[in-house]
């Protein structure tokens, strides 16, 4: 059985959050109301292709 996205991003994010050797998260600006935030960020780079 596969987890649910939200369980899946939400692991990414404390991953993210635990591990100091991880210094960049990348996500498209299209999960934009899907429940991502960007509220452990130092710095955020906007770039749309």
């Amino acid at each position: 059985m596969r987890a649910p996205l939200q369980i899946i991003r939400k692991n990414w994010y404390i991953n993210f959050k635990k591990d100091e050797s991880i210094q960049m998260f990348l996500i498209s600006v299209k999960a934009d109301g899907v429940g991502l935030h960007l509220n452990g960020a130092d710095y955020v780079y906007i770039v749309a292709l």
